[in-house]
């Protein structure tokens, strides 16, 4: 009996991880697999390294004979540019929300490397091109999270998808589909 396990973790102010388990009997065949979503917002460093543990290196939940991989939703900090009117400068500064989002992303980073789970790291567009998606003109952020939920509820319609957990979703799946694709052309 095989395990492979899939993590998706949108590290985004209110995002989430999704989890993705796969089992297989001795004659390889795949029984349904199990997910699991929990959304970021709201919980505690501690929450997080305890949900993250659970597919560890030192995880006493998993097989020690579990695959499991991450995908990890890249964040790059970018500077906002502005004019400011009275000193007649233009100005580049960086969010205190940017700021926030980006210290959420390392430290999941950190969490993942401290608990022995190998990572990807895919920015945005990356991995929503594997679904087909991509922002519209004239689309507001509201409207293109609803898509976002849309597919995810399309690709698991028996799930309970959230805005706070949908990309989270889209990324294990993503990553699931990439290692399946790995498996059987035998390319890494």
């Amino acid at each position: 009996m095989g395990k492979t396990v899939y993590l998706g973790i949108d590290p985004g102010a209110d995002g989430g991880v999704a989890v993705i388990e796969e089992d297989y009997d001795d004659n390889a065949y795949q029984t349904k697999p199990k997910v699991r979503l929990v959304k970021l917002a709201g919980a505690t460093e501690k929450a997080i390294w305890n949900l993250l543990s659970e597919y560890g290196d030192y995880s006493d939940v998993l097989p020690a004979s579990a695959k499991v991989y991450c995908t990890l939703e890249q964040i790059v900090p970018r500077p906002t540019h502005y004019y400011d009117r009275k000193s007649g400068r233009h100005i580049s500064t960086i969010l205190k929300s940017t700021c926030l989002i980006y210290g959420s992303y390392t430290l999941i980073r950190g969490m993942l490397h401290g608990c022995g789970i190998p990572f990807e790291e895919k920015l945005p567009q990356t991995w929503l091109k594997a679904f087909n998606l991509s922002t519209k003109a004239g689309e507001s952020k509201t409207q293109w999270k609803n898509r976002l939920k849309s597919k995810a509820q399309q690709l698991f319609p028996r799930l309970p998808i959230t805005l706070a957990v949908a990309d989270a979703l889209l990324l294990a799946e993503y990553g699931r589909r990439l290692h399946t694709k790995e498996k059987e052309t035998g390319s890494v």
